[in-house]
């Protein structure tokens, strides 16, 4: 699991969290079109503040949902 890409790791708790792309969006206050972008990799660089909405959203680290920590 250490190989994942942020976009990975966001679909994969949303899939944990059993949420469609359109739910996800809703909790932080984005359209369902820039959750698909971020988990695709269509966003290179996302703003910090969509980082810490989606790691509120699953009750993740900021640092884990990066990749910057594993576990």
């Amino acid at each position: 699991m250490d190989d994942l890409t942020l976009g990975e790791r966001i679909m994969l708790q949303r899939r944990r969290h059993n949420m469609t792309q359109t739910q996800l969006a809703a909790i932080i206050g984005v359209q369902q079109s820039e959750i698909h972008r971020l988990e695709t990799g269509l966003t290179k660089d996302p703003h910090m503040s969509r980082i810490v909405a989606l790691a509120k959203a699953f009750n993740v680290t900021t640092d884990w949902l990066v990749g910057l920590v594993t576990d």
